[in-house]
């Protein structure tokens, strides 16, 4: 059972989260438990927030609120996926 458990902490480990949520405290409370279960994962408050950490960061998978006060998560989503497919 220990032999899986290294296993799965060395792929979590690999994989890059983002958390975008406006609430500080549910925000951090995700990264902080997504951090103790062995995964990469950082925060911002922002879609704004979101697209520059994009510039300089790799992300494999993103925890979006879809109502934050800069723009409808959803609607930033679907602009930031069609640049990065272009």
């Amino acid at each position: 059972m220990q032999k899986n458990q290294e296993i799965n902490n060395k792929y979590q480990a690999k994989i890059n989260i983002l958390v975008i949520e406006d609430e500080y405290d549910l925000r951090d409370a995700i990264v902080s438990y997504l951090k103790l279960e062995s995964f990469n994962a950082n925060g911002v408050g922002s879609t704004q927030e979101a697209s520059e950490w994009l510039m300089t960061n790799s992300v494999d998978i993103i925890v979006l609120d879809i109502g934050l006060p800069d723009q409808n998560g959803i609607e930033w989503l679907v602009t930031t996926r069609a640049s990065y497919q272009a």
